[in-house]
């Protein structure tokens, strides 16, 4: 019997707590720019003028290295999903997991495209997957902005060379690559100098716009995230019980606990109804 994985609420107490204190620097150190600012126009014996100057840059320096810092730890309190991974018997005490981010579809898709000169290629467009959830194709789209115009085009996933630090995906292509590969497209019905996703192919961004679903179809929970690891799909991040879009709580289920089935142009992941229980059983004990 495959594991019923079930995600925690995401900590949000380190970034609630994060940007008062950040602002409330800020602020003080405005306050103290703002009063020498106001000596210098009093005429007040504060030093010369260049004294003065430097002075209040140091001031606006010191309030973006406050500032810089403070985003940098709420980037890195966001970057860890604290979960929790249950056991398909829900009386099973949960172990705590975590998620980075930087390992799921969120974290690639928009992501820059880089060759070994570090120099960018494209952006990372989506990625195609199997019925297994292993990760076939990346697509990409060259400029220098996903989503506005430029070409499509898809390579193996196995192209991937590395990530960086900062998200990059490291690919051995440059512009010339994408100028003579033929162009991807979702179109099954392209057949013409067009490379179409696979028979059995499955977008991850039409993953992130869909649901999990009961055996009769019927909505459980919104799809938010897919975990990547390896070169696969290992787990499905959704939420329920939001309300006007807000709130709810997280879970994750392994990929293969359901299966992909095709909504339009959106992925579901489907459960069966000994899935489904066990999905409302958990559901019920966690209100």
């Amino acid at each position: 019997m495959k594991k019923l994985t079930l995600l925690g609420a995401v900590s949000a107490l380190a970034l609630l707590v994060a940007a008062p204190a950040m602002a409330e620097t800020a602020k003080e150190m405005n306050k103290e720019y703002n009063q020498e600012e106001s000596y210098g126009s009093r005429g007040k014996d504060s030093g010369s003028i260049v004294d003065r100057n430097q002075n209040n840059t140091e001031v606006k320096e010191d309030i973006s290295d406050a500032t810089a810092k403070a985003s940098a730890s709420m980037r890195n309190t966001a970057d860890e999903i604290k979960a929790s991974l249950i056991d398909e018997d829900v009386k099973v005490k949960a172990s705590p997991v975590t998620i980075k981010s930087a390992t799921t579809a969120d974290g690639i898709i928009g992501k820059p495209v880089v060759n070994q000169a570090n120099d960018r290629i494209a952006t990372v467009e989506d990625v195609i997957l199997d019925a297994n959830g292993d990760a076939k194709l990346i697509v990409v789209k060259d400029g220098d902005f996903a989503g506005m115009g430029g070409k499509l085009a898809a390579f193996d996933y196995d192209a991937i060379i590395s990530r960086q630090a900062d998200g990059d995906v490291v690919m051995p292509i440059t512009e010339q690559t994408l100028d003579k590969v033929a162009e991807f497209s979702y179109d099954k019905s392209d057949k013409d100098n067009v490379r179409v996703i696979p028979a059995n192919g499955y977008s991850v961004k039409g993953l992130l716009d869909g649901n999990i679903v009961d055996a009769q179809g019927e909505k459980l929970a919104t799809i938010d995230n897919v975990s990547l690891k390896a070169g696969k799909a290992d787990m499905i991040i959704a939420s329920y019980g939001k309300v006007l879009a807000m709130g709810g709580d997280k879970v994750a289920l392994d990929f293969d606990t359901g299966r992909l089935v095709r909504d339009g142009k959106n992925v579901d992941l489907k459960l069966s109804q000994n899935q489904t229980a066990k999905f409302n059983t958990y559901k019920d004990n966690h209100k």
